[in-house]
C-alpha cells in the first residue's frame, strides 16, 4: 500500500527519523500557531449582537424566533389551575 513510500526512503533508519520529524512537526506548528494567535491579539471589529424586544402578550403566543430571550418566568402547557376550573364551569352548565 505505501510501496511509494519506502521507494522514496529506503533505508529504515531514515524512515524512523522521517516518522520522528514529522510528528514533531505536528505538535510544535499547531503549539507555534497557539501562541501566535495569544500573544498577537485580533483587531476584528464584530458588530454588536441585535436586541430583541419581547411584548408581555396578553393573549397565548403562537411561537417566537430561535434567538428570543425570555427574562422572567415562562410557562409552558396548560395552567393547571385554570383548566380545571374552565372544566368545572362546564360542568355546572
Amino acid at each position: 500500500m505505501l510501496r511509494w513510500l519506502r521507494k522514496l526512503v529506503p533505508n529504515k533508519t531514515d524512515r524512523e527519523r522521517l516518522t520522528w520529524h514529522g510528528g514533531g512537526v505536528v505538535v510544535v506548528v499547531p503549539g507555534i500557531w497557539a501562541l501566535v494567535t495569544y500573544v498577537f491579539p485580533h483587531d476584528d471589529e464584530k458588530p454588536a449582537a441585535p436586541t430583541v424586544t419581547i411584548a408581555n402578550p396578553s393573549g397565548p403566543i403562537i411561537a417566537s424566533s430561535h434567538d428570543a430571550n425570555f427574562n422572567g418566568p415562562v410557562n409552558f402547557g396548560l395552567d393547571e389551575k385554570k383548566s380545571r376550573a374552565a372544566g368545572s364551569q362546564d360542568r355546572r352548565t
